[in-house]
C-alpha cells in the first residue's frame, strides 16, 4: 500500500542517516586519538631531549663529602633534574664545604651503640676528638634499639648528615672500606674496655676486619696476612692534651668506641656561630667548638623537621606544651639496678593524677600566654600508652582549656607513609620517637624526665630552634618527675 511503502522508505532513510552520523562519530574519534598519540610522543621526545641534554652536563660521580666539594657557588650552577620522589628516600648528595678541613689522609670511625640517644651522645665526643686528631670523621652506622634487635640504621634516618659533613670532613663508609683495604688499623681506648662481640658486630656491619682479642701484653695481634691491628688502651680518662698525645699515630684507619658520656656538651652556655671557615682550630674556645659540634650533630634528618612542623600545624595551630614522662618498667627501671638512681625511689608511687596536677599548677601561672587555650602533647614510651591516657583524662578534668592532639601522631604519619618508607628500611618505632623529638624541641613549655637520655638530647636541640629570629634563646622547661614528686608528697 502507498502509506506503508511511504513509511518504509522514511525508516531506510533515517538507517541511512543514522549510519553516515556513526562513521562520522568514529571518524572524528579516530583522529583524536591519532592528534593525542602523537602529542604524547612528541611531549616524551621534548623531555627525553632535555633530560638528556642535563644528563650530560651533571656530574655524575659527585665526590664522596670532603675535601674534594665544589663550591655553594658551583653547586648552584650545576643542573638539576626535578622529579618527585619519595620523602623517605636518601636525600640528594651535596657538595658540602667544611668549615672545619681536616687531614684527608687520616680517618676515623665511630664505634657507637647502645640506645639511639646514647649513640647520639657518644657523636658528640667522636666528632670532637677527630677535630682534635685531625683525623676526617666517617660518617657511621648507627642502630635502633636494643628491644628491636638494634637493626642498622642508614646515617641519612638519624641525623642531617650534610650539617656534620659542614661543620667537619667527612667521607662514607664505602669510601673508608677502600681506603682500609678491609682491616682496621688501630682501636682507640681510654679507661674502658669492650667486650669482644663488640668488635665481631662492629667488624660484621663495617665490612672490616678487627682481630681480636689482643696480646695482654703488646696489644697487638700479628696475623700470618695482612697488618698488625694494634690497640692503645691507657686504662684511664684521657684529657684533651692526652688526647692527641696517646692517639697521634701514623696509621690512617683508626676504630674509637663510642666511650662513657661526656656530659660537659649538655652545660655550655650560648657562642656564637664559628666563622665560615675556621684555618687554626687552637685559637677557638672549647666551648665554642662543643657548641657547634652539639648543633651539627643534634640536627635530626630534614624529613623529620618536616613532619613534626606539619603535624604541629595541623592539630595545635599555635603554641604548645611539650610533656615527656619515660619511666617505664620494661626499659628505665634499670636505673634502678645498674645505676641506682635516686629517681627510683618514688617514681613508681607517681600516678597520671599526681603528673596532670602538677601539669596544671605550674601552668597557673602562664595561663595568660596562651589565649587560645592550652595545647599540650604527651610523649611517653609506647608501654606506656595507657598512663599517659590516664594524664590526659585527669587533665581534661582539671582544666577544660586543655586541648590535647585530635588526632594521634602515629595515625598522622601512617598517612604519610607510602611503599618506599620499608624498602629504604625505615623503622616505624625509630621514626616516631624521633619525629616525638622534634615535636619537644619546637615545644614553647617542655616538662622533661630527668635522667633520660631521650629528654636530655631534645634539651640540647632546643638551643637551636629560632626564636625570634635568635638561636641559643632558653624556653621554658621544668623537671616533671621533681614537681610530680612534690604533688605526691604534699598529699594532693
Amino acid at each position: 500500500m502507498p502509506g506503508q511503502r511511504s513509511l518504509c522508505l522514511q525508516v531506510i532513510s533515517l538507517y541511512k542517516r543514522s549510519i553516515m552520523k556513526m562513521r562520522y562519530l568514529i571518524s572524528c574519534v579516530k583522529i583524536l586519538i591519532v592528534v593525542l598519540v602523537l602529542t604524547l610522543f612528541l611531549k616524551f621526545c621534548i623531555e627525553r631531549s632535555a633530560f638528556t641534554q642535563l644528563s650530560s652536563n651533571r656530574n655524575l660521580n659527585r665526590p664522596s663529602y670532603g675535601q674534594k666539594g665544589l663550591s655553594d657557588k658551583a653547586s648552584l650552577l650545576t643542573p638539576v633534574v626535578r622529579k618527585e620522589r619519595c620523602i623517605w628516600e636518601p636525600p640528594p648528595k651535596r657538595n658540602v664545604i667544611p668549615k672545619i678541613k681536616l687531614d684527608p689522609t687520616k680517618f676515623l670511625y665511630p664505634g657507637i651503640r647502645s640506645g639511639p640517644n646514647n649513640q647520639m651522645r657518644q657523636l658528640l665526643k667522636i666528632v670532637h676528638v677527630a677535630i682534635l686528631l685531625n683525623r676526617t670523621l666517617v660518617v657511621p652506622n648507627f642502630y635502633s634499639h636494643f628491644s628491636v634487635g638494634q637493626q642498622i640504621v642508614q646515617p641519612y634516618q638519624r641525623v642531617d648528615v650534610d650539617r656534620i659533613c659542614g661543620l667537619v670532613s667527612c667521607v662514607t663508609l664505602e669510601t673508608f672500606q677502600k681506603v682500609c683495604n678491609g682491616t682496621f688499623h688501630n682501636v682507640f681506648l681510654q679507661k674502658q674496655n669492650f667486650p669482644g662481640n663488640f668488635y665481631i658486630t662492629t667488624a660484621k656491619d663495617t665490612g672490616l676486619a678487627i682481630r681480636w682479642p689482643w696480646d695482654k701484653t703488646t696489644n697487638k695481634v700479628k696475623s700470618t696476612s695482612g697488618l698488625t691491628v694494634e690497640r692503645i688502651f691507657p686504662n684511664k680518662q684521657l684529657s684533651l692534651t692526652e688526647i692527641k698525645e696517646y692517639f697521634n699515630v701514623p696509621k690512617p684507619c683508626a676504630l674509637y668506641p663510642g666511650h662513657a658520656d661526656d656530659m660537659s656538651f649538655f652545660y655550655l652556655k650560648p657562642s656564637l656561630p664559628l666563622p665560615d671557615m675556621v684555618e687554626d682550630i687552637s685559637k677557638l674556645q672549647e666551648d665554642d667548638l662543643k657548641f657547634a659540634i652539639m648543633e651539627a650533630v643534634g640536627a635530626l634528618p630534614q624529613v623529620i623537621d618536616d613532619i613534626a612542623l606539619a603535624y604541629s600545624q595541623k592539630v595545635f595551630k599555635g603554641d604548645y606544651v611539650g610533656v615527656h614522662w619515660r619511666y617505664d618498667d620494661s626499659d628505665w627501671a634499670r636505673h634502678c639496678t645498674v645505676f641506682k638512681d635516686p629517681t627510683c625511689k618514688n617514681f613508681k608511687r607517681i600516678s597520671g593524677k599526681h603528673i596532670a596536677t602538677a601539669i596544671h599548677n605550674d601552668l597557673q601561672k602562664s595561663m595568660t600566654k596562651f589565649t587560645q587555650g592550652i595545647n599540650i602533647y604527651i610523649a611517653a614510651p609506647p608501654s606506656m600508652l595507657t598512663f599517659a591516657q590516664s594524664i590526659v583524662t585527669e587533665l581534661k578534668r582539671l582544666n577544660s582549656t586543655f586541648h590535647i592532639a585530635s588526632q594521634t601522631l602515629k595515625e598522622f604519619v601512617t598517612d604519610k607513609i607510602d611503599s618506599c618508607f620499608k624498602k629504604n628500611n625505615w623503622h616505624f618505632g625509630d621514626t616516631l620517637s624521633l619525629i616525638e623529638m622534634a615535636l619537644m624541641q619546637r615545644s614553647e613549655y617542655f616538662y622533661y624526665s630527668k635522667s633520660s637520655t631521650w629528654s636530655k638530647n631534645c634539651q640540647q636541640r632546643r638551643w637551636f630552634v629560632p626564636q625570634n629570629g635568635k638561636l641559643a634563646v632558653m624556653k621554658y622547661e621544668a623537671s616533671i618527675f621533681d614537681l610530680s614528686e612534690a604533688v605526691l608528697m604534699s598529699g594532693s
